[in-house]
Formats: C-alpha cells, sequence, structure tokens
C-alpha cells in the first residue's frame, strides 16, 4: 500500500489483498524459465483494477527492485562474510 500510495495510485485495501493472492498464485505455476510471470500478471491485474498502464509499469518495476535488492544484498553480505569457508581455509577466530 505504502508504494501504491508513492506512486499516486488509488487503490483500496481490497484491490491490494486481490493483487497480492493474484500475484502470488503466478508464482505457484511454473513459467518458462520463471521470467516474467510475476511482472505480466501483476501488471494486467493493475490493469484490471482500472491503473494506467504507465503507472502499473512503474509499480511492476518498484515492487520488483522492492523485493529482489533486499535479498540480493543479504545474500551477497552472507557470501562474502563465509568466502573463507568456502575457499577452505580456517575461519578468523
Amino acid at each position: 500500500m505504502l508504494l501504491g500510495g508513492a506512486l499516486g495510485l488509488s487503490l483500496g485495501p481490497q484491490d491490494y489483498i486481490a493483487l497480492l493472492a493474484v500475484s502470488q498464485l503466478a508464482l505457484a505455476v511454473p513459467a518458462a524459465a520463471g521470467l516474467g510471470a510475476f511482472e505480466v500478471v501483476v501488471a494486467h491485474t493493475l490493469g484490471g483494477l482500472h491503473v494506467d498502464a504507465a503507472a502499473a509499469g512503474a509499480y511492476v518495476l518498484a515492487l520488483h527492485v522492492l523485493l529482489a535488492v533486499p535479498v540480493t544484498l543479504a545474500g551477497l553480505a552472507l557470501l562474502w562474510a563465509g568466502r573463507d569457508r568456502l575457499a577452505g581455509r580456517p575461519a578468523p577466530v
């Protein structure tokens, strides 16, 4: 809801719940290499909620970044922290 409000979307809580449900179902269905299924479903769902295409695209892009970047940074931090173990060296004490 915060992201939608920041982008000027006038959706109610029930719209965000529907968007969450549909997007999670899209992730559960196997897709060809998993590329773009989430984004396409979210964009089409927003279109069904009468959000214009430009705003829906901005929402999808921002949502993808907000979901992917923190996990990626956390993974890189954990990888960096365990680099000695991965290289077969004993961890520093």
